[in-house]
């Protein structure tokens, strides 16, 4: 009986270890939060997309042409595994994703300087360019540009 006790009290232990293992990840808040308990403001984003918790404005990925931060980095992967549709469902509830920063500075078809007004999104990436022809070129054949972008 007493063996019996042990055993109980032992799977009871690894359950709720294992329970709260899968459902964060170790740098965020003791508990991840779900969709629905996660009040979610219109506005600049101060949540973490995955996990719900607050920002860590240090932890972010740059993802078409915006900057998506998270409460830690364990998310990142998580967000680039299914990120189209994760920015959609932000968007849809009305998260504004600040800007990412510009770091090219020239244009992938023609080695001019880019326009800042003029890009297209392509595999995850914002790629500038200088003018619409460029943009076009680019567009129409990307794997003839992929080493200048």
């Amino acid at each position: 009986m007493k063996a019996f006790k042990i055993l109980a009290i032992s799977a009871v232990a690894i359950f709720v270890i294992t329970a709260f293992s899968f459902g964060h990840c170790g740098n965020c808040d003791a508990k991840a939060k779900t969709d629905e308990a996660v009040k979610l403001e219109s506005g600049n984003q101060t949540i973490c997309p995955i996990m719900g918790n607050k920002i860590n404005k240090k932890s972010y990925v740059d993802y078409n042409g915006k900057r998506v931060f998270f409460c830690c980095d364990s998310c990142k992967g998580k967000f680039l595994a299914d990120a189209d549709k994760i920015m959609k469902k932000g968007a849809e509830k009305g998260i504004k994703y600040a800007d990412a920063p510009i770091a090219q500075e020239f244009c992938p078809v023609s080695g001019k300087k880019i326009n800042s007004k003029i890009y297209t999104d392509s595999k995850g990436k914002r790629i500038y360019f200088c003018c619409e022809n460029c943009k076009t070129a680019f567009e129409k054949e990307p794997s003839k540009y992929k080493d200048k972008t």
